[in-house]
């Protein structure tokens, strides 16, 4: 628990001690005294607290769990239905697990059924899922290890000179004796070695339904292909020629076989076209401008028409119903009793 505890922060933990009140404070410490070269005893001039904590809680049994991912990859899938392997070393292994949840890290959740027997590796089993998986998802199985506590206690009433048990470092300092480090504790660094050893992932191209096709904007629907197009078919032949010559690209390879004159004709012919895109470019501006300017004007003048056409068919209307006011004019005519 220590590996996942934040710093200064509590952790539990269990070992075999005298019998002691519940809330009892308690420290650890690793050795009062060391040995000299004569082997005689004598105390530390430093020592260091290894812990300190409070008794939470007395049991002649506890379950320590210790969590435990175990992880493994598709080799042939059905649909919803996948054969994984690399996850387990045995069909009786796989048996235990059987029922137990699964997933990818996609997030496609799945479980255990059956393992395979027949034309697959040891450990292989079959799994449903509620999708369909790919070849590259990783899946893996989250799980708890049970951990053996070791059932020893050595009580000591008095320090003072008490030979005490050394510790494993103080053993292997003694008699030169190195650590021997575990390969299932060692953690992998992905380099290029590593990544090798799954084949890369190949995307399948987009498929879009008809029914959304037809839905889509213009702009946004897949062009027809042209079939037996002269340039077209011409254009592919001489990509093809090239590439089975081995050639540069079209542009070095006819640079190839111009004269220095050719070349030099050539480059003009280049600047000149360049001119003309950039010729073209202003202009195109100057007409964009030029074509809001007479917007601008021919609003005005529809804004100006519709005016006064609006107050001529107010007057027409005054005029018709006698003289009335309309619009903030005063028409002449008879006033109605």
């Amino acid at each position: 628990m220590i590996k996942y505890t934040p710093k200064f922060g509590h952790s539990y933990g269990v070992f075999y001690a005298p019998a002691c009140a519940v809330g009892t404070t308690f420290v650890g410490i690793q050795k009062l005294y060391e040995t000299d070269d004569q082997g005689n005893q004598k105390d530390v001039t430093h020592f260091r607290l290894c812990v300190t904590g409070v008794v939470v809680e007395i049991n002649t049994q506890f379950k320590v769990m210790k969590k435990l991912k175990l992880i493994g990859e598709p080799y042939k899938i059905m649909k919803n239905t996948a054969f994984i392997k690399g996850m387990f070393n045995s069909g009786l292994e796989v048996a235990k697990f059987t029922g137990a949840q699964i997933r990818t890290v996609s997030g496609i959740r799945g479980a255990i059924k059956k393992p395979v027997k027949e034309g697959a590796p040891d450990g292989a089993f079959r799994a449903t899922f509620e999708d369909k998986i790919l070849k590259s998802d990783i899946v893996f199985c989250k799980t708890w290890y049970q951990v053996d506590i070791p059932r020893f206690c050595n009580p000591l009433v008095a320090y003072g000179r008490t030979r005490l048990l050394k510790t494993h470092a103080e053993l292997r300092k003694e008699r030169g004796i190195e650590l021997q480090a575990k390969k299932d504790s060692e953690y992998l660094y992905h380099d290029e070695h590593v990544q090798r050893e799954r084949d890369e992932r190949v995307f399948a191209p987009l498929q879009v339904p008809k029914a959304i096709s037809n839905q889509l904007p213009f702009k946004q629907k897949e062009k027809v292909k042209t079939y037996n197009d002269s340039q077209v078919i011409e254009n592919k032949r001489q990509t093809n020629l090239l590439q089975s010559l081995n050639l540069p690209t079209k542009r070095p390879f006819k640079k190839m076989f111009m004269s220095e004159e050719d070349k030099k004709i050539y480059s003009m012919v280049q600047r000149l076209s360049q001119l003309e895109k950039h010729d073209h470019k202003l202009k195109k501006v100057k007409d964009a401008k030029r074509t809001d300017e007479k917007r601008k004007r021919e609003r005005k003048v529809q804004e100006k028409r519709e005016e006064h056409s609006k107050q001529n068919r107010i007057d027409r209307y005054a005029k018709a119903q006698g003289g009335r006011n309309f619009g903030g004019r005063k028409h002449g005519g008879k006033k109605s009793d």
